[in-house]
């Protein structure tokens, strides 16, 4: 096949897996609307948090200096998203709202919520990282190499790898070993980020339910971490 075939060819197929990858995360973006904010263990005791505004907000009361904001920050974001294959097609801050998202969502909304804060920090990727095995839905994962995005945070005049993808995550702290150039995520490098991982966590929420023995539609029914597994570190 000449190459202006194959380019046609992908012109004609990518829309129909797009299309495809939207209406499998269309539950989830339904569901949203009918979630309510869960307590969350922060701080002195449990608070309810349900939006962007009302992070910045809540830790804004905290009084915390640079670097301690940050972690409480993260543990905030660490403690209201668990990780997600299926609501891919959400902004960062609906995937806040409704608990639930992949990396770029869970980064996305953590770095809204510094940003809001006047802390310095940017998103970054890398394509080639290191994850440990976990649970994820109703199925468990052997973990293995992908891409990911994160946050690097600057205070004080040093910057820190932060990700609200691991509860144990701290500022300098990550569950992921990075296995090639990290880069800026911005640009094409978002655009094409964000396509591809919805594509992917589509192709690989549906295989890995067939691995495990369950139809390869997923839940329609539950709210986001209704059924599923504690926040795990994130694959994508």
């Amino acid at each position: 096949m000449t190459l202006p075939l194959r380019l046609a060819a992908i012109a004609a197929i990518l829309p129909a897996f797009l299309l495809g990858s939207f209406l499998y995360s269309l539950p989830a973006y339904l569901r949203q609307r009918k979630t309510a904010p869960v307590a969350l263990v922060l701080g002195d005791g449990p608070v309810r948090i349900a939006t962007i505004a009302e992070a910045i907000a809540w830790l804004r009361g905290r009084g915390l200096p640079g670097l301690e904001l940050v972690r409480e920050a993260q543990r905030l974001v660490a403690a209201k998203m668990i990780y997600s294959r299926r609501n891919n097609w959400d902004t960062a801050e609906r995937a806040f709202a409704s608990g639930a998202g992949y990396c770029q969502q869970s980064a996305g909304a953590l770095l809204l919520i510094l940003r809001g804060l006047d802390l310095e920090a940017r998103m970054v990727q890398c394509v080639r990282n290191e994850f440990p095995p976990r649970d994820l839905h109703e199925y468990r994962t052997a973990g293995g190499t992908c891409g990911h995005a994160w946050l690097r945070v600057r205070v004080a005049g040093e910057e820190f790898d932060v990700c609200p993808g691991d509860p144990a995550n701290e500022p300098g702290k990550i569950h992921f070993r990075i296995l090639g150039r990290v880069t800026p995520y911005r640009g094409l490098a978002r655009v094409f980020g964000h396509f591809g991982s919805a594509l992917l966590n589509t192709w690989w929420d549906r295989r890995a339910r067939r691995a495990a023995g369950l139809p390869p539609a997923a839940p329609r029914t539950a709210a986001p971490g209704a059924t599923e597994s504690p926040p795990a570190a994130p694959g994508s």
